[in-house]
């Protein structure tokens, strides 16, 4: 049953990209920050280039102030941080450092996830879902993909429906 099977795969590929939609939001977060210069701006860029580097932790205030709970946090990171928490703001160049390396980072993940469509499409067609049904199911690689969504948004995931077989997750377009 063909709706069965594009439900399996892309709960799959959804899955499997858990970490890039993180860092996908982030990035776009990242953007938005840097284009409009503002203390709480820049303590979102620093918070979402966080998010970028490890898409599974969890950012608290309280762990970039103390040295105990941000292990791995170069200092100057932490200092950066700790400045912007008392209403200073990031100079620009250091604005244009974390957007320039935001993007590079970015741009990895991007490869990374570019080639897990690849592979969830294949297995879709190979399974005997056409092509043109499963596409619209992969994940965006640019939040400017994005049709009428700001770029600060993560990819829609289609809502969850419930059929007589069991709970699936996603609905057939």
């Amino acid at each position: 049953d063909i709706p069965n099977l594009v439900n399996e795969i892309s709960d799959d590929l959804y899955k499997e990209s858990q970490d890039f939609t993180t860092q996908f939001a982030s990035v776009g977060r990242i953007r938005q920050s840097a284009s409009d210069p503002s203390p709480a701006g820049d303590m979102a860029m620093i918070f979402n280039y966080m998010k970028l580097l490890d898409p599974n932790s969890v950012v608290r205030e309280a762990e970039y102030a103390t040295a105990e709970n941000a292990r791995g946090v170069p200092a100057t990171i932490r200092n950066m941080w700790n400045r912007v928490l008392n209403g200073e703001r990031l100079e620009e160049g250091q604005r244009a450092d974390f957007l320039n390396r935001s993007e590079r980072l970015f741009s990895q993940g991007r490869a990374d996830q570019n080639r897990r469509n690849e592979r969830f499409l294949a297995r879709a067609v190979s399974a005997g879902v056409p092509a043109e049904m499963f596409q619209p199911l992969l994940i965006p690689l640019d939040p400017a993909q994005i049709g009428n969504q700001s770029p600060t948004q993560a990819p829609a995931v289609p809502p969850k429906v419930v059929t007589p077989t069991g709970p699936a997750t996603r609905v057939i377009p």
